[in-house]
């Protein structure tokens, strides 16, 4: 039977390639040219999202699709930019917030 996992299964390889595909320029930058691409602020962004994210899917869904779509989509991306502008975790990303109040403020 060639459909038992269905999409699944090609959502599963997909992850699965892109996971090797990734370690081996992860592990290419580590041996080779002794970089290490991440530091513990990615951490906490992963941290911070795996957090918002959880949050967001236990709030009661509406009737209206519309509605559910919006209230989600605020709810996560206050979750999400919130503690990384307070922390500054990202200072790209708190620079950019900080330009555009300014933009507002005039």
């Amino acid at each position: 039977e060639y459909y038992q996992l269905g999409i699944n299964g090609v959502a599963l390889a997909t992850l699965c390639s892109l996971l090797i595909y990734n370690l081996c320029k992860f592990l290419f930058l580590k041996i080779k040219l002794n970089m290490n691409p991440f530091k513990i602020n990615n951490l906490w962004v992963l941290l911070i999202g795996i957090f918002s994210y959880a949050i967001v899917s236990i709030l009661p869904l509406t009737d209206f699709i519309i509605v559910n779509i919006l209230l989600k989509s605020v709810a996560i991306t206050c979750l999400f930019l919130v503690p990384i502008i307070y922390f500054n975790i990202s200072p790209d990303i708190t620079e950019m917030v900080q330009r555009l109040l300014n933009r507002f403020k005039k």
